[in-house]
């Protein structure tokens, strides 16, 4: 190696171990938090930060949020300057994905930008002083080697791994992961995975799963709402929403010559026009798009339809829940942990498209299976999925983690 090779590592390496000395010493503001929070326009991952943001608020701490070009929205705009909450933008926001093999000349590159990344977050750690720096992120792996930072860590998961992760992020986490440092995540399904594939077995003390919460309106009788059996979907259009098969389920209850019923999908989402040019002969499938009254269109629902490839927790199957609604679900990762086959609902095997569609039409044809099932979804509803059971499930795991400034 020459010697401006070596000093392109060898200045960023000292500066690492001087930062850290730093961090590891310094005394922390006991109400002051750094979340980090990756999310998109859409979704349940936003919803989530926004749940967190007003959690944080109530409980006094004093938030300062980094956020990337872009996410910072009117709405977000108006939620900070409410709460008093400082933010940053951050064009390097921080990812490093690393290859398999530790040791792969292809995991340079990824090393380097690690001991740049974490060079720039122990300056921010310095600068703010937080009391615990919170990540919440759909793509949990970039993110991992947040442990390493000497700090007080609760890394928010919101989706199930479905591979193994490299040996390096599992190093991290084997050697970092500690009572200071925890992985929260939305569902057991979820918890279960990531011990499985981040190889956490001997500590699975440190992953805990807290579920999300809907917050609904009063919800209308259960029962007939509509003439017109309405059947409603809401999510973005993306392949593991599984759009395709969802088509092909309403066209196959057409086929059988169904009491009368339509399908809805609610939901943006690049493949939106090509989705409705694939139906615009088929007046009984309808692709709304994005709107943001979602709430009128569960109240005008009678059957809910998720049939989803991958599902960490589901935010709108329970809405769907809150409003009362017979489920029909696949039975991929989180979704049959909350529908119960035969019990608030139906869970069908995928990509089994005469089974779903001959749960749907049980359903369609039979308003008193409707009726059981909606009262059965939303009594699981009070008892889980509640704002208030999820505020007091976050208290209680801040005090867990000592936590709590009051």
């Amino acid at each position: 190696m020459n010697l401006s090779k070596a000093k392109k590592w060898s200045y960023p390496v000292f500066t690492l171990i001087s930062l850290y000395l730093k961090v590891f010493c310094f005394k922390c503001d006991k109400n002051k938090v750094v979340l980090l929070a990756d999310f998109g326009k859409y979704g349940g991952t936003r919803t989530y930060f926004v749940a967190l943001l007003e959690f944080l608020y109530k409980n006094s701490y004093d938030v300062t949020v980094l956020l990337k070009e872009g996410q910072l929205d009117n709405e977000l705009n108006c939620l900070l300057i409410r709460y008093n909450f400082s933010y940053r933008i951050i064009y390097h926001f921080g990812y490093v994905v690393f290859c398999e093999r530790i040791f792969s000349k292809f995991n340079i590159n990824p090393l380097k930008k690690l001991i740049h990344s974490l060079n720039f977050y122990l300056n921010v750690v310095l600068q703010e002083k937080p009391r615990v720096f919170i990540v919440s992120s759909g793509n949990t792996e970039p993110y991992l080697y947040f442990f390493i930072l000497p700090i007080t860590l609760i890394h928010f998961t919101h989706t199930v791994p479905v591979a193994n992760s490299a040996r390096l992020s599992k190093i991290i986490l084997f050697i970092f992961l500690s009572k200071r440092k925890k992985i929260l995540t939305c569902s057991n399904c979820a918890r279960s995975a990531i011990i499985k594939f981040w190889c956490l077995q001997n500590i699975t003390k440190n992953v805990e799963y807290i579920y999300h919460f809907y917050e609904s309106t009063q919800i209308d009788d259960i029962g007939n709402r509509n003439d017109l059996i309405r059947i409603l979907t809401v999510g973005h259009i993306i392949f593991y929403k599984n759009p395709n098969f969802w088509i092909e389920v309403a066209r196959e209850l057409k086929s059988r010559k169904t009491l009368s019923f339509e399908f809805i999908w609610l939901g943006e989402g690049e493949e939106l026009s090509e989705f409705r040019e694939k139906v615009k002969d088929e007046d009984y499938i309808k692709f709304v798009g994005y709107t943001p009254d979602v709430e009128q269109y569960y109240k005008q629902t009678d059957i809910y339809f998720q049939p989803s490839l991958a599902e960490s927790f589901g935010f709108s199957l329970v809405g769907a829940m809150a409003h009362g609604l017979p489920c029909v679900v696949s039975d991929k990762q989180a979704l049959p942990e909350i529908i119960k086959d035969s019990v608030n609902g139906f869970v069908f095997e995928i990509p089994k498209v005469n089974e779903a569609a001959d749960k749907i039409e049980l359903l369609i044809n039979s308003s008193a299976k409707r009726v059981q099932f909606g009262n059965a979804a939303y009594k699981d509803y009070l008892q889980k999925y509640t704002k208030e059971i999820w505020l007091t499930n976050m208290s209680l795991f801040l005090t867990k983690l000592k936590l709590q400034i009051r």
